[in-house]
């Protein structure tokens, strides 16, 4: 989980958390619908071709492959000068937002593979 929490404060470094604040109700709405589609969309893809067989590695699957690279959107924004633009604080919150709800999504799927695992079945439990 440190990982996690140190990969987000670095590439949370690129972004600011303004635009989030300042457009949240916009961002919210499109993130979320963004998210859940691109998720599904990609899931289906790793579902279909044999990729995953069981739902927490097809979630799984679905949301690493819809996340984006903020620091190369960012890199753009900033070589065409549009950070400071309209869409350019849009896509900024829209990008710190993205990590956060990928950030829960696989919080909760961890918390769901702990809870199949039989610990009873574990080399260590019959000790």
């Amino acid at each position: 989980s440190h990982t996690w929490i140190q990969v987000l404060f670095f590439a949370g470094l690129s972004c600011e958390a303004y635009a989030f604040k300042e457009y949240w109700y916009a961002v919210s709405i499109v993130g979320t619908g963004y998210f859940v589609l691109a998720t599904g969309l990609f899931a289906l893809v790793g579902w279909g071709s044999g990729l995953c067989e069981e739902i927490g590695s097809v979630v799984f699957f679905g949301i690493a492959c819809s996340l984006s690279s903020r620091q190369l959107m960012k890199e753009h924004l900033d070589r065409v000068h549009q950070t400071k633009t309209l869409h350019g604080r849009l896509l900024q919150g829209l990008a710190l937002y993205q990590d956060m709800l990928a950030m829960l999504a696989f919080t909760i799927l961890y918390a769901f593979q702990r809870t199949m695992i039989d610990l009873d079945a574990l080399p260590l439990a019959a000790n």
